[in-house]
């Protein structure tokens, strides 16, 4: 299974990192540093004060 385009474009590797909930990362495009308040039924994360989520190859760990 390979990256999609839409996610080559954006930077992100091809495997995904886990993170657990509450754990504190970095998003790797804006170097934000925020808390993960949860993960979504297919493994994306909600990151406290965003609105939309994001794949765990987009943040890294602090």
């Amino acid at each position: 299974m390979g990256v999609s385009r839409t996610h080559e474009l954006r930077g992100f590797s091809e495997v995904p990192q886990e993170f657990d909930v509450g754990s504190s990362v970095r998003i790797k495009l804006t170097g934000v540093i925020t808390k993960i308040t949860s993960k979504t039924d297919w493994g994306d994360y909600v990151l406290e004060g965003y609105e939309c989520f994001f794949p765990g190859s987009g943040l890294e760990e602090v």
